[in-house]
């Protein structure tokens, strides 16, 4: 599906994504389209002021800088501070289940506070993240181990996003559906 971009010949599936991979493929994979570059020339042609990025560590001519520009316009993610967006720095699992649960629009749909998770670590995921954990466990987006951990702060790696891409995209094609037989075909 062109969701990853790979510079060499071969996958890698066990090295760690990146933030900005991450927000790439997620971008892909929604077929969100960025700003282009014919959009960017007109808007030059006004004699506007030069694009500035919202992040210091994240310039305007980076290759992932549209993709990062978009999802934060939609509010897919936030940076790691105000300012910063730390694009190379690895993705744990927990930020990942809560850039996907934004995506779907799916933030407040966990229930009124004092619930748990249903994992063995529910302690150990962050309270930022724990909405989105218990929404993306309800939908089928993850589940745990033999043991029933989800490990929120574990670097996620290539073939893990692949997986977890994969529902994602399996979740918005039954939703899809869903929504066409319940909103089309019986109105």
């Amino acid at each position: 599906l062109d969701i990853f971009e790979e510079q060499s010949a071969f996958f890698l599936p066990d090295t760690p994504i990146t933030r900005a991979e991450f927000i790439k493929a997620v971008i892909r994979a929604c077929n969100i389209r960025t700003t282009t570059v014919e959009e960017k020339t007109r808007q030059s042609r006004r004699k506007t002021q030069p694009e500035v990025s919202p992040f210091v560590d994240v310039a305007v001519t980076d290759p992932n800088y549209l993709y990062i520009k978009d999802a934060l316009q939609k509010g897919i993610i936030s940076g790691v501070s105000s300012n910063q967006f730390a694009p190379n720095k690895p993705l744990t699992k927990a930020e990942a289940i809560t850039i996907l649960i934004r995506a779907l629009g799916f933030e407040s749909k966990a229930p009124t506070p004092g619930y748990y998770t249903a994992f063995a670590d529910d302690r150990n995921i962050p309270n930022w993240a724990k909405d989105s954990v218990y929404v993306a466990r309800e939908i089928g987006l993850v589940s745990g181990d033999s043991y029933n951990r989800f490990y929120p702060t574990k670097n996620l790696t290539k073939a893990e996003t692949a997986s977890l891409l994969i529902r994602f995209l399996e979740f918005l094609q039954a939703d899809l559906q869903r929504d066409y037989r319940e909103n089309i075909i019986n109105y």
